[in-house]
C-alpha cells in the first residue's frame, strides 16, 4: 500500500523534540489516521507553535504517541506500506523511529527534493537545487487548501496533490505574448519569464494574460500576433467592459475585482507580511518620533 505521511512536532531534533500530530493518508486521499498526541517531556514549544499553531492546551488531553490504541493503529499502517511519500520524508520517518516505531524498509519518495529539481532554482553556494516550501509547490500547481497548511493532514493532502501532478509529463507552455518556447521558471515564485520578449507571467494568472493578449491582437486585425506595449494595454483596459486592471505596485494585469486601491492581492499579502514582520519595532519607532517631536517642540 502507498501511504502519504506527515507530522507536526515541537521542533526539528527528533532526539530532543516530540511529536504533536501524525497524519497518514492513502494514495486516493483517504485518511488512515489523523491523531494529535501529547508530548511526555516538553510542556511548551513557542517557536514551533508559531508555525503549526498547535498549543499545549490543544494536546493536553490527547493520548501520547505510546498510547496502545494509537501505537497499534500507526504500526498496522506502517506494516502494510510498501511505498512512503512525504514532503521532506526522512524528517517524519526519523521522528517516528525516535518514538519507537519500526518503519519498513521500502520505497520512499521525497516530493520536496523532486520538486526542487523540477523547479530548477540551482544555487552554487548550495551545490544543488534550493528546496521549496510545500506552500510554494502547492501554489505552483494551483492547489486550494481544504485544510490549513502546517496541519499534518492538510500537508498530506497537498503533498499527494503535488505528487500526482509531478507524475504528468513536464511541459512548459509557450509564451502567451510572443509564442516563444524559451521560457524560464523564476526562483521562489510560480512565474515564467520569456527570454525573447522578457515579459514575466504569473502561472496562476496565465489564462487572464492570454485573454488580454488575444483581445489586443483581435483589435489589431486578423492574423495579428504581437506583444502589447504598456500604452497598448492601458488603452485596452480603459474600456468599461474590460475586467482587468494593472497593479500599481508590480505592474501585472489581474482581475479588477481582486484589486484594492490599485494594488493586486499578491502585493497586498506581501505588504501584510512585511507589516507583521516589522511588528512592534515600527510602533516603537513611531512612538519615539512622536515623543521626540513633542519634546523638541
Amino acid at each position: 500500500m502507498t501511504i502519504i505521511l506527515d507530522t507536526e512536532t515541537t521542533g526539528l531534533d527528533p532526539e530532543r523534540d516530540e511529536l504533536l500530530q501524525v497524519a497518514i493518508i492513502d494514495d486516493t486521499g483517504k485518511t488512515l489516521i489523523d491523531q494529535y498526541v501529547r508530548p511526555t517531556r516538553l510542556t511548551e514549544w513557542p517557536e514551533a507553535e508559531r508555525v503549526n499553531h498547535i498549543t499545549p492546551d490543544m494536546v493536553r488531553d490527547c493520548p501520547t504517541i505510546h498510547d496502545m490504541d494509537v501505537s497499534m493503529q500507526i504500526s498496522r499502517i506502517l506494516e502494510s506500506a510498501d511505498k512512503i511519500i512525504g514532503y521532506n520524508t526522512q524528517f517524519d520517518i526519523r521522528f517516528l523511529i525516535a518514538a519507537g516505531y519500526d518503519v519498513p524498509i521500502c520505497e520512499t519518495v521525497d516530493v520536496m527534493r523532486d520538486f526542487a529539481e523540477f523547479y530548477g532554482d540551482y544555487r552554487e553556494e548550495l551545490g544543488g537545487y534550493k528546496w521549496k516550501k510545500l506552500t510554494t509547490a502547492a501554489a505552483f500547481y494551483g492547489y486550494e487548501w481544504p485544510v490549513d497548511a502546517h496541519n499534518a493532514l492538510g500537508d498530506c493532502l497537498a503533498t499527494l496533490y503535488v505528487y500526482h501532478h509531478m507524475q504528468k509529463p513536464r511541459k512548459l507552455r509557450p509564451c502567451p505574448f510572443c509564442g516563444s518556447s524559451h521560457v524560464l521558471l523564476m526562483p521562489d515564485e510560480p512565474i515564467i519569464q520569456c527570454e525573447d520578449c522578457l515579459i514575466e507571467v504569473s502561472i496562476a494568472g496565465l489564462c487572464e494574460y492570454e485573454d488580454i493578449v488575444q483581445a489586443y491582437n483581435r483589435r489589431a486585425g486578423d492574423g495579428a500576433h504581437g506583444v502589447p506595449t504598456d500604452d497598448d494595454m492601458d488603452k485596452i483596459l480603459q474600456d468599461d467592459d474590460d475586467q482587468y486592471q494593472r497593479c500599481d505596485r508590480c505592474g501585472t494585469y489581474v482581475d479588477r475585482d481582486s484589486m484594492y486601491a490599485g494594488i493586486c492581492a499578491e502585493c497586498q499579502a506581501e505588504d501584510e507580511a512585511q507589516s507583521e514582520r516589522a511588528g512592534w519595532h515600527n510602533i516603537e519607532e513611531i512612538l519615539h518620533d512622536v515623543i521626540g517631536g513633542e519634546q523638541d517642540a
